[in-house]
């Protein structure tokens, strides 16, 4: 029998090629091992550089290439060393507000907004006078955009930088104190702050607007929604008009001239919104029929809008 026949019998050939597929089985994944380690040991030290060359409290400097992220890193480390350190807890501040604003979901934010608001507090106990004003307006900006709970918060730190006599953003400010009024029910002094915004824009006439409405001050409501309609160029803008109008109508049993406007915005923008408000006018006229009707396009269009649930669950 010659050797060939034999069953483990193996051509120089077939040996080289098993030789190479087990180099590749075994070479090329520890290659590729070998590579990512490199990878992430190179990214390591280029961020440890990095931050290395920051460590002096060059701060400015990040700022201006907007390298937030890295800013947050270096105070981080600075404040666990020195916790009071009065410069790093400013830059911590703001490097956490403007990071945390860089992300797009609001669960994302929190942290980092959170932090901020703490180091930029501490900074408030040291008695950093000359900053305290743009401290208090940063406040006034974390807890607003925190939300309904830390309204108050908000205003109290919008107030305390405008009594300290920071201007810099002091037309934000008005907006913002204006909004936030508002949104707890204060309406008069929603409206108060509300006329200090300069500029005359269209987004805070409608406020005014809306705040005059609260206040069920119907005819101011419609004067100025009114004056913005015949004004602005933002079609946006004009349908917030309609609605508010449409509103306005309802609140004065006007139900025919409110159904027309909000057929109106409907032939352009399918809203749900619109279609709940809709169900509303026929409600008070009776057409609980037409009304459900309504509240079912609600929500067929927003699943989750409580204002059509609670009608149709009634």
């Amino acid at each position: 029998m010659k050797r060939k026949d034999y069953v483990f019998y193996r051509s120089p050939k077939e040996k080289a090629v098993r030789g190479l597929k087990i180099f590749a089985a075994v070479c090329i994944p520890l290659a590729v091992v070998v590579f990512v380690v490199l990878g992430i040991a190179l990214g390591w030290f280029s961020r440890w550089f990095e931050k290395d060359k920051y460590l002096d409290g060059d701060y400015e400097a990040l700022f201006a290439e907007k390298k937030y992220d890295l800013a947050t890193e270096i105070t981080a480390e600075i404040l666990a060393a020195d916790p009071f350190n009065k410069k790093a807890l400013i830059y911590d501040g703001f490097a956490n507000y403007y990071y945390g604003m860089q992300l797009p979901a609001f669960e994302d934010q929190l942290p980092y907004l959170d932090r901020a608001a703490l180091s930029l507090r501490k900074v408030r106990i040291l008695d950093e006078k000359h900053l305290t004003g743009k401290i208090d307006y940063f406040l006034g900006r974390i807890y607003y955009i925190k939300g309904t709970f830390f309204l108050d918060e908000a205003i109290v730190c919008f107030e305390s930088a405008l009594d300290l006599g920071y201007k810099d953003h002091r037309n934000e400010i008005c907006y913002f104190l204006g909004m936030a009024y508002s949104r707890i029910g204060l309406f008069d002094k929603s409206l108060e702050w509300l006329k200090q915004v300069e500029g005359d824009s269209d987004v805070s006439r409608l406020l005014i607007a809306i705040t005059y409405f609260h206040q069920k001050n119907y005819a101011s409501t419609l004067e100025n929604l009114e004056r913005i309609l015949q004004e602005t160029q933002d079609e946006e803008v004009k349908l917030s008009c309609i609605f508010w109008k449409a509103k306005t109508f309802l609140e004065q049993n006007n139900y025919e001239q409110a159904i027309s406007l909000y057929n109106e915005i409907l032939a352009k923008v399918d809203s749900a919104d619109v279609h709940y408000q809709l169900g509303l006018v026929y409600k008070k006229m009776n057409n609980i029929i037409q009304a459900r009707s309504e509240w079912r396009k609600a929500i067929k269009l927003q699943p989750t809008h409580m204002g059509a649930l609670m009608e149709l669950n009634q």
